[in-house]
């Protein structure tokens, strides 16, 4: 008796420190059977352990997952006993094979197989491989949508084992599909051009993963755009692109975290976009004559005055109100409707009780995705000009190559004619004619802000309610972190709304 109460003191004081050492290896291909190298992997739940494929697309996960001691009970207990060196369990849900893991207090994974039941429906494990063994042992049970984690103490020929229970790591099998093992966890693969692929694991020890990328199918433009006034068509139909990119800390602390998971979306229509932000000039005419009580924001010539200067200093409501009265006045469709505003259009208006009809023909603000799209204009890069971030720039040519495309803190904080914001389309466009996607004012976007989530999306609009809509692009105090094209969080050194702006678009019937 006091023998046993010695183990399961024992037991109590290291539980909490017993983790297990991940060795997941593979090979990445592409979708014509030839390796891919560079592809990164992840591990969903762990995204810090990280992989990437050599030249021959082979990849090694490696580090160690805490196993925890607290997980859920269900009702149907799983019943575990020891008789001479076997582990003997059984359970209602045990009905096929099932994944079985013996794994030290080192996070060693001593003994790793695939168990099948007896005709009585038991489950056997020998243990005459750990005769030798001492010390605190955990007994990982995958089968179907469970893994069971049991407990177990030896010190030579005395065991003592006993279960804490069962954690639902993943969706109940599909009817008549018995053979699946419990999802442990899922490596995510990434590779610049390909699109993403979650490859679910059973045991962070699997040996021999096989992934296959497709290729990514953004829009790559062969020959003249095709342009209506002040904007160009961009065509999405049909076509994908990935969201998002795979290093949640670029930068440090985690600042790229709302960036992932990465996800392949797809759209159904083409649209039109701005080639350059809104002006000053085109916001006071429009605004002018749609609203009696329109109130012009408070430009200045510190940080930018002009009727080409791109306009700053307006809300997102104030934005949605003149999609509308650019709707109004070109004979389209209004997107937005509201039950009541408040402070004045132009003046920091907010709109409440608001509604977003995207099946209206007129203007209105880019969906987060239509923006990301566009902006990354068919490229895969950090930049859209062919560049990734870090350790470019690192040179005056870097820097210099940077400022031919955007405004940003080197040629606007410094700049001997302007502080602030720039006239708009007077730096190089992107590969879909569209001008200062990159830096001059951070654009607001008509989503409201949300966490990515995983699996493909069609056309995605984002949530239909929030507590504020989200910014993209980067602005003229920027660093070079901020202007990448999957870049999510907005940073200005100043008063917010000296570097607000955006640009609009309209579904291409």
């Amino acid at each position: 008796m006091k023998k046993g109460m010695i183990i399961l003191i024992l037991f109590l004081a290291v539980i909490a420190v017993v983790a297990e050492n991940v060795s997941i290896t593979g090979t990445v291909y592409k979708n014509n059977g030839t390796a891919l190298a560079g592809a990164e992997l992840r591990l969903k739940k762990f995204p810090d352990i990280i992989a990437k494929s050599d030249a021959n697309g082979a990849f090694e996960l490696k580090g160690t997952v805490p196993i925890s001691s607290t997980p859920v009970i269900p009702a149907h207990a799983i019943k575990i006993f020891v008789r001479g060196k076997q582990i003997i369990f059984s359970s209602p849900v045990l009905k096929s094979k099932a994944h079985v893991a013996i794994i030290n207090s080192q996070g060693k994974q001593l003994y790793s197989a695939q168990v099948s039941g007896s005709p009585s429906g038991n489950y056997i494990v020998p243990l005459s491989d750990l005769a030798t063994a001492q010390g605190l042992y955990l007994i990982k049970i995958n089968h179907a949508s469970y893994v069971y984690i049991l407990k177990m103490i030896m010190a030579g020929s005395l065991y003592h084992c006993s279960t804490t229970g069962a954690v639902n790591q993943s969706q109940p099998a599909a009817t008549g599909k018995t053979n699946r093992y419990a999802v442990i966890d899922t490596v995510i693969v990434c590779a610049p051009g390909y699109q993403n692929k979650p490859k679910d694991i059973e045991s962070y020890t699997q040996q021999g993963v096989k992934c296959s990328l497709s290729v990514s199918n953004p829009w790559k433009p062969t020959g003249a755009l095709e342009h209506s006034k002040e904007m160009v068509k961009i065509i999405a139909l049909g076509h994908n692109f990935e969201m998002g990119q795979p290093d949640p800390n670029i930068g440090g602390d985690g600042q790229t975290n709302r960036e992932q998971p990465v996800h392949t979306v797809s759209f159904t229509y083409n649209f039109w976009m701005d080639t350059i932000e809104v002006s000053q000039g085109d916001f006071d005419t429009v605004m002018t004559v749609a609203y009696t009580n329109y109130f012009p924001p408070t430009w200045d010539e510190q940080h930018g005055q002009g009727d080409s200067v791109s306009c700053y200093c307006v809300s997102w409501g104030d934005a949605a109100l003149y999609c509308n009265a650019r709707s109004k006045r070109d004979g389209y469709d209004t997107v937005y409707s509201y039950d009541s505003i408040a402070s004045s259009p132009g003046c920091f208006a907010e709109l409440f009780g608001l509604k977003v009809s995207f099946a209206k023909n007129g203007y209105r603000l880019p969906t987060e995705a239509e923006w990301e799209y566009a902006c990354r204009a068919g490229s895969s890069t950090d930049f859209y000009w062919g560049m990734d971030f870090d350790p470019y720039p690192a040179t005056s040519a870097d820097t210099a190559e940077i400022g031919t495309y955007t405004v940003w803190e080197v040629n606007s904080l410094n700049s001997t004619d302007r502080y602030g914001v720039n006239p708009g389309g007077r730096k190089k466009a992107n590969a879909y004619g569209l001008y200062d996607m990159s830096g001059n004012v951070s654009e607001w976007c008509n989503d409201y802000d949300a966490s990515y989530t995983w699996g493909p999306k069609t056309d995605p609009t984002g949530p239909a309610t929030g507590s504020y809509q989200i910014l993209r692009g980067g602005n003229w105090g920027n660093n070079a972190s901020f202007l990448r094209s999957a870049n999510r969080y907005f940073m200005f050194p100043d008063y917010m709304y000296y570097f607000l702006g955006f640009r609009v678009v309209r579904r291409a019937q």
